[in-house]
């Protein structure tokens, strides 16, 4: 597969390491050559590759021969030989006694369709059977679209900074393939000071992080004109705070260096879209243009396609980079199921300018008592405000799991009550000395849903006598909706569940009114037609006057807070 571009710069270096050692592009034609002698057919491999010579060198040289690797961390070698219970590869290929080889794990011939290459994991480590598959074409087109847009040449040096198993690193390892530019290849982080002055000794022109890798330049105050050899930067991996990027962006464009925001999936091998270096600073929360030879669309919930600004939907992404299918076991390493576009999970529009934006994930919202709530946004505003907190949670409880000190939570959901409007029953805030993270710097997700049961949920049993009162007459308010019937029920008994209602749930109609609308700013003659959040809260807000005073008033939404209070202790005529 690499072998034209192999041949092509067979002279020149393509990777160093620290101490030194160096192999050229003509050194992996010899040892692609020498596998492919030693491993006739095509062979599936499991290998690990991190940033060292002998394994790179071995991933590209697999490739070259024709075989189909999986390249894992070698810190993932315990789930990697438990995926191999699974696929039965033919090969292994690690590092025993510091010395790479390549280990026959099973001799029996696997069926692998024409193009496949590769298989990578699809949630950062390699802890499930899913794969995604991509092949030579995704590869190559990829690796050739990055090349143009960064403009890496012959002469380009990257530093490394990420793992080669994890799809953003490998990308780098590609591009840099097919552009006959080099590697300096360190496992050093960005807060060691070994790497700044490796950077400096190999005279690297570029290197590229996550947002977390930015988080620690920024926050050590690394001045970037202590090395001027240095011509751009790339991010990827995840969203970095909106002011974070605009500060990261500045300081490049003041220094005659380029800030790269970049978007992609594991799915796309992996790159979709790009900010052009010189709108970062302007648009610091887009994802921005498709890459060269790619396309983005918005389709509504319905699939129409929408290109009116600022009108959201799910972004889909159309490219020759787009994956041959999944694997979920051996016999789909013979398949090809390329999706004619990619449906990303992400919710966008596009601006004015002609950018892409994100608004979050369509998995990353939450309904709470009837509204939509944004756990990506939640998080992105306690970002500005130098807080980390990360969200997860299910449609009866948003948890917020944080860094911040104990005596600090209160401020953490002082925000969640006053920002986003969230009352106190529907969220916990769950304190950690540190967020669970994956090897390649991404929170941890799954793991963060294990801090829901540490959370008291506050549900309660429903009050059946209301529910099967309000089934069998209902109110106008609800005719009006045309809640009836088992949409009803379930409808109440979730409400009951999220608001824990019982005469005592609630203190005043004040603090009732405040977990409906949209305001804090609720006195003694606010009315709630005044402050009403929508349709559904609406309803939600009557139910909970009508728990709170024994019965619903006629023209309750119209009454004052110091009028509904008086008829707590009325009865109805």
């Amino acid at each position: 597969m690499f072998r034209p571009f192999l041949e092509k710069f067979r002279e020149r270096t393509i990777w160093q390491d620290e101490a030194g050692n160096a192999a050229t592009y003509g050194d992996l034609t010899v040892l692609a050559d020498r596998l492919a002698e030693a491993w006739t057919g095509r062979q599936l491999v499991f290998a690990e590759v991190d940033n060292t010579i002998a394994s790179l060198s071995h991933y590209v040289a697999l490739l070259t021969a024709g075989h189909v690797v999986f390249p894992y961390n070698p810190a993932d070698a315990d789930k990697a030989l438990a995926l191999a219970e699974i696929y039965r590869p033919n090969l292994i290929g690690r590092t025993d006694n510091g010395v790479y080889g390549l280990h026959v794990f099973d001799a029996t011939p696997i069926a692998l369709h024409a193009d496949l290459a590769i298989l990578l994991s699809t949630s950062g480590s390699t802890g499930t059977p899913k794969f995604v598959k991509l092949s030579q074409g995704n590869l190559i087109s990829n690796a050739e679209s990055i090349a143009e847009y960064l403009r890496i040449t012959g002469d380009s040096i990257e530093i490394t900074t990420l793992k080669p198993s994890y799809s953003y690193g490998l990308s780098i390892v590609h591009s840099y393939l097919v552009s006959g530019a080099r590697l300096v290849l360190t496992d050093r982080s960005v807060m060691d000071s070994e790497f700044w002055t490796l950077l400096a000794r190999t005279g690297a022109k570029s290197f590229s992080g996550v947002p977390y890798t930015y988080e620690m330049i920024l926050s050590q105050r690394i001045d970037l004109n202590d090395y001027p050899s240095l011509e751009y930067l790339t991010q990827a991996g995840g969203k970095l705070a909106e002011d974070k990027v605009a500060v990261m962006a500045s300081a490049c464009n003041a220094l005659g260096k380029r800030f790269y925001v970049m978007y992609g999936q594991t799915e796309a091998a992996p790159r979709i879209a790009y900010v052009p270096p010189e709108k970062v600073a302007d648009f610091p929360t887009c994802i921005g243009v498709p890459v060269p030879g790619g396309r983005l669309i918005i389709r509504d919930e319905d699939g129409n396609e929408v290109t009116e600004p600022g009108v959201q939907g799910e972004i889909f992404y159309a490219g020759p980079n787009v994956m041959i299918g999944y694997a979920l076991e051996p016999a789909d390493l013979s398949t090809d199921e390329t999706p004619n576009e990619l449906a990303t999970g992400d919710l966008g529009a596009i601006n004015d300018h002609g950018l892409y934006y994100i608004v979050g994930r369509r998995s990353r919202f939450l309904k709470l008592f009837g509204n939509r709530i944004s756990l990506d946004q939640i998080q992105q505003h306690f970002q500005s405000q130098e807080m980390e907190v990360v969200c997860t949670g299910d449609d009866t409880c948003l948890v917020a799991v944080t860094t911040v000190a104990e005596d600090r939570k209160a401020a953490v959901e002082q925000v969640l009550q006053d920002e986003f409007h969230i009352p106190p029953h529907a969220f916990a805030v769950v304190h950690t000395d540190a967020i669970p993270r994956l090897s390649n710097g991404k929170y941890d997700f799954a793991t963060l849903k294990t801090f829901m049961e540490k959370v008291e949920r506050k549900g309660a049993d429903p009050l059946e006598h209301d529910i099967i009162r309000l089934h069998q007459e209902p109110s106008p308010i609800l005719r009006t909706v045309g809640m009836t019937g088992i949409f009803l029920r379930e409808f109440v008994v979730n409400w009951f569940n999220v608001y824990s209602i019982k005469d005592e749930s609630f203190a005043s109609i004040r603090d009732i009114f405040l977990g409906g609308s949209r305001t804090k700013d609720i006195g003694d003659q606010t009315a709630y037609a005044q402050v009403a959040a929508d349709s559904l809260s609406y309803v939600q807000t009557s139910l909970a006057v009508s728990e709170y005073l024994g019965f619903l008033p006629d023209n309750w939404d119209k009454l004052s807070v110091a009028e509904l209070e008086s008829l707590k202790y009325d009865t109805p005529v």
